[in-house]
C-alpha cells in the first residue's frame, strides 16, 4: 500500500464521526421531513415499501438500519410491521424517539447493534446508507447476521455511474476514477433548498464493488431496480438493491 493511501486510510472517519456529522443537520433535515418538502424522499419511500410488502409479510420483523429522523420507520409501522430504528446519529435518535411513539429506536452503529443483539429480522431497510459507510463490508456482514435465513436486504444508494457526475459543485478530483473506491465530503441539499450547515461523507464504490461485498457478506440472489427518476431528482440518480441472505451453511 502506497503512503498516500495509508494516509487516506489513517485519516477515514469512524462511525462516531459520522453520526456528529449528520447530528448537525438533524434541525434543517426535520424541517424539510415535516414540511413534505422533499418530494425525492416521499418518491424514494414509495419505491422501498413497494419492494417490503413483495418480500415481508405484513407483520414480520423489519430493521430500519440508518433510520435518521424515523420517518420511513414510521411509515413501515404503520403498514403493521414490527419495526426497529437504529442509526448513529444520536440527535436524528432523540427527534425520532420523541415524534414517533410505539416504535423502538436505538442510537447504535448497525455494526455494534449486531454484536449486542441476538434478534433475527425477515427484512433489513438500508434507505440511503450504504455509501455513507466507511467499511461498506463490514456493515453488510452485519446486516447479514442480522437477517434469519433467507431474509431480503432492501438497500438504496445514490447510482454509482450517475449520481456524483451529476453534480456541477464537484472538482475532477472529487470525482475520481469510478472504478476506484474513494470519500468525497459534500453538503446534503435536497433539489431547490438550502445546503444542510454539515458536511457528510459520501463512499464512492463501483456497482462491481457492492455486488462482490454483497455475496462476500452472504446476501444472493441480488437484484437491481433502477428507477428511471426518483421524484424531482435527476435521471437515473438512485439504484435500489435487493438481496436475500443464503440460507446455506
Amino acid at each position: 500500500m502506497n503512503s498516500s493511501r495509508m494516509q487516506k486510510e489513517s485519516q477515514r472517519k469512524t462511525l462516531d464521526d459520522i453520526g456528529r456529522d449528520w447530528d448537525r443537520n438533524v434541525q434543517a433535515r426535520a424541517l424539510e421531513l415535516s414540511t413534505n418538502s422533499d418530494a425525492a424522499y416521499r418518491s424514494l419511500c414509495n419505491h422501498i415499501l413497494k419492494h417490503l410488502k413483495e418480500h415481508a409479510p405484513v407483520g414480520s420483523s423489519v430493521l430500519d438500519a440508518g433510520c435518521g429522523l424515523g420517518f420511513l420507520t414510521k411509515q413501515i409501522h404503520d403498514l403493521k410491521y414490527n419495526v426497529v430504528g437504529v442509526d448513529v446519529s444520536h440527535g436524528s435518535i432523540r427527534f425520532a424517539v420523541d415524534n414517533f411513539k410505539g416504535i423502538d429506536f436505538e442510537a447504535n452503529s448497525i455494526e455494534d447493534y449486531a454484536v449486542a443483539n441476538s434478534s433475527k429480522f425477515h427484512a433489513v431497510v438500508a434507505n440511503m446508507v450504504l455509501h455513507n459507510t466507511p467499511d461498506l463490508g463490514a456493515t453488510l456482514k452485519a446486516i447479514s447476521k442480522l437477517l434469519q435465513p433467507g431474509g431480503v436486504l432492501i438497500g438504496t444508494i445514490p447510482h454509482p455511474a450517475f449520481y456524483l457526475y451529476n453534480r456541477a459543485d464537484l472538482t475532477a478530483e472529487q470525482l475520481g476514477d469510478y472504478s476506484e473506491e474513494h470519500e468525497v465530503e459534500l453538503p446534503f441539499r435536497i433539489r431547490g433548498g438550502e445546503p444542510h450547515p454539515g458536511l457528510v461523507s459520501y463512499y464512492h464504490r463501483g456497482l462491481a464493488s457492492y455486488n462482490k461485498q454483497l455475496r462476500r457478506a452472504r446476501l444472493i440472489d441480488i437484484a437491481v431496480d433502477e428507477p428511471s427518476r426518483v421524484g424531482p431528482g435527476n435521471p437515473h440518480d438512485v439504484l435500489i438493491l435487493v438481496a436475500h441472505e443464503s440460507d446455506s451453511d
